[in-house]
């Protein structure tokens, strides 16, 4: 079979893409069973990116596997990229994966952290042997935001101890938001928030955001949405400055994912 080299960029990863999580998390990980065959739906729109409750199922293409097997820990919406994919198969075809693991591995399983480490390592197994995928890390200099105090410091509300939440998107640290008008086409109420949920929702337009507040707890604030220049990045479109902070341009050494070989793998 016919095998590749190309590269995808993870701009919101710091550590290496292969240190482990947690320093007791295992070094290895298998499902017990793991089916992958080509996919009745072509069209996308296979399911969501995270585990099942004694296994992982998903309707996607090699590109996003990488991505969830590779890419930045936690939220799945830093999972995204721009990246060009040559051959294209690997952003095209589409595979579904039915696997689960073991009986005596279903309590870890179950008790897995939000990083989802258990997932990644029983799917780069995966891939590695049914895709005979082959990648290594290499940095690159990447343009990054930085989340900061404004002069004035910060208008931020703390949360209530005990309040009960609003029915939301779910955050990362526990709290949800709650979109401002239709379709959010005024912004969102962020409730129970820190920091870092606020850090990861500027870094959904692509270039991610750090967290340099140095702000803990949770927060209850609004974050409005406004018309922004042609052109201008997507950062812009929700100003914090409403909030007594600021986001400023860095540049930072992000590891890039080289895909040194993948293969078509044979249905089963």
């Amino acid at each position: 079979m016919k095998h590749f080299i190309a590269r995808i960029a993870l701009p919101c990863i710091v550590t290496s893409l292969f240190a482990q999580a947690q320093t007791n998390q295992p070094s290895a990980f298998k499902f017990e069973v793991c089916s992958i065959r080509p996919s009745g739906n072509q069209a996308g729109g296979g399911g969501s990116y995270l585990p099942t409750p004694n296994g992982f199922r998903i309707a996607a293409t090699l590109r996003e596997l990488v991505l969830i097997a590779y890419g930045p820990p936690g939220s799945n919406t830093l999972w995204q990229t721009n990246a060009i994919f040559k051959p294209a198969w690997i952003g095209t075809d589409r595979y579904d994966i039915d696997a689960r693991v073991s009986q005596a591995d279903l309590h870890a399983w179950q008790g897995r952290s939000r990083n989802h480490e258990l997932l990644r390592l029983a799917l780069r197994a995966e891939l590695q042997d049914r895709f005979k995928l082959a990648v290594h890390e290499q940095p690159e200099k990447r343009k990054v935001y930085e989340l900061s105090i404004a002069k004035g410091g910060p208008k931020l509300k703390a949360v209530v101890p005990g309040a009960t939440l609003p029915v939301g998107v779910k955050l990362a640290d526990g709290g949800v938001m709650t979109p401002i008008g239709d379709r959010a086409s005024g912004g969102w109420n962020f409730v129970g928030a820190t920091m870092q949920d606020l850090a990861g929702f500027l870094s959904a337009g692509g270039i991610p955001a750090r967290d340099r507040t140095g702000l803990s707890g949770h927060f209850d604030f609004p974050l409005r949405r406004v018309e922004t220049l042609p052109g201008e990045d997507p950062v812009f479109l929700h100003p914090v400055g409403q909030l007594g902070l600021q986001v400023k341009p860095g540049m930072e050494n992000i590891p890039t994912l080289v895909i040194d070989r993948a293969e078509r793998p044979t249905p089963n």
